[in-house]
């Protein structure tokens, strides 16, 4: 049994150094220290083995000087040991960001980032401060602290009030903006490790000599259209039009930059409708999608160039809608539901869509909330709000002079860098590119 558990134990050390090495990646190095940079705050990552209870630092950054005094002391060590290991598991088993208190007060977050084989990756932020209306002293971290021997001066209680405060919900973009990452450059790396950072430039400066060129909204569109035509079948699914316009008018904006002819634009809009139908359709996800041959007649006048682009997407949607089965579409009580949950995330969408204010409205447990969104959609709460706020974010672009600070204001996102993140995650295209072109093809017309 103890030469099983040795041989176990070389095992692992071999793949923790391979681990290690990987992690030493200039591009890891620099996504970590970037999420410091924006958080202004402290993060740690840990290599854990929770078998063995055993965990590896790979980067820190920005140590908050209490807690060093705190790990210096033999039983605070212990106790902060706890508290990481205990939140580990629970992150590691639950795979969404949690945040928690440490035996000290102080507010963490912590988020699961791989699994890989014996190991799991833990990235850790804090301490920080979420309650923005309550003095952080009234945490009895000072007694807490003195519980383990710990006598804090004048100067180091001032200390606690310095630290950073920040919304619940922007903490967790970050966090899930970090996995997700993090995740991506992991997969470049083990595709092929010797190049990766060839690729990674090569890349980048791909993107940098086509800024502006037509290749690039190309390359926008097969990806965003993706999340488009899944968005918009869940608008068909719930008979909800607000949304189905909200699809329509973004992409046709879109098209209308592009072509500067109305008709045209009325036009390729429709046929991009039909292409999401008939896909559908050849699929044979449902035979009785239709009922009317209303999307195949419609009439020449629909496309006239007097009518704007807003009345022509009301008109379209209505037909849509005429056209489908009703069978296909979900029950009232459904489509009722989500147009409520909806209207609320729109609401919200500036005060911070988070998942919990927009159920508590609701009068639903998150949790309850969650499960019912991707059960009837087919996709999660996160993204769903993602493809909102990254439409909202494009139309912005389009349409106003607002810097990513103040379009990050508008839909719920605090960091003008995680805005611009986001919206290259989801479309392929950083913000800045994304303006260049559309301005570049108004002023060209």
């Amino acid at each position: 049994m103890d030469k099983q558990s040795d041989t176990s134990d070389t095992v692992n050390i071999f793949e923790l150094e391979i681990i290690k090495r990987r992690l030493t990646d200039s591009v890891f190095m620099s996504l970590f220290q970037r999420v410091s940079n924006i958080l202004q705050s402290a993060v740690a990552v840990h290599i854990w083995d929770l078998n063995t209870a055993q965990n590896f630092l790979v980067w820190s950054n920005k140590k908050f000087s209490l807690c060093s005094s705190v790990l210096k002391n033999q039983v605070g060590f212990q106790k902060c040991f706890l508290d990481r290991y205990g939140n580990a598991k629970k992150v590691i088993h639950l795979d969404t960001p949690l945040f928690y208190k440490c035996h000290a007060g102080f507010s963490c977050g912590i988020i699961h980032l791989l699994q890989d084989k014996h190991f799991n990756l833990v990235l850790t932020i804090g301490p920080f401060y979420i309650e923005e209306s309550i003095d952080i002293l009234q945490f009895n971290v000072v007694g807490n602290l003195r519980g383990i021997g710990l006598y804090l001066s004048k100067e180091e209680e001032e200390l606690l009030k310095s630290l950073s405060r920040y919304p619940i919900e922007s903490i967790r973009d970050i966090l899930l903006w970090t996995k997700e990452s993090f995740q991506s450059l992991w997969n470049n790396l083990l595709q092929n490790e010797k190049e990766v950072k060839v690729i990674f430039e090569k890349s980048k400066n791909k993107v940098e000599k086509r800024q502006g060129k037509a290749e690039l909204i190309l390359q926008y569109y097969e990806i965003f259209d993706k999340d488009r035509i899944r968005v918009f079948l869940v608008s068909v699914r719930m008979k909800n039009k607000k949304l189905m316009e909200f699809i329509l008018m973004g992409k046709g904006e879109e098209i209308n930059i592009q072509k500067r002819n109305l008709k045209e634009t009325k036009v390729s809009l429709y046929l991009w409708v039909m292409n999401i139908i008939n896909s559908f359709l050849v699929g044979d996800n449902k035979k009785d999608f239709m009922i009317s041959e209303g999307l195949m007649t419609v009439k020449e006048h629909l496309f006239s160039d007097s009518k704007p682009l807003k009345s022509f997407i009301k008109s379209l949607t209505r037909i849509v809608f005429s056209s489908i089965d009703e069978n296909f579409i979900e029950k009232e009580n459904k489509t009722e539901k989500f147009s409520i949950f909806f209207n609320i995330l729109e609401k919200k969408l500036i005060t911070g869509p988070l998942l919990l204010s927009v159920s508590e409205e609701m009068g639903l447990e998150p949790s309850a909330l969650s499960h019912w969104i991707k059960r009837n959609t087919g996709i999660n709460y996160e993204e769903f709000l993602t493809y909102i706020q990254t439409e909202k974010v494009a139309e912005l672009l389009r349409n106003t002079d607002k810097n990513l600070s103040e379009i990050g204001v508008c839909v719920g996102i605090q960091y003008s860098s995680l805005v611009s993140e986001k919206f290259k995650r989801i479309t392929g295209l950083y913000p800045t590119e994304y303006k260049a072109y559309f301005m570049n093809r108004l002023k060209k017309h």
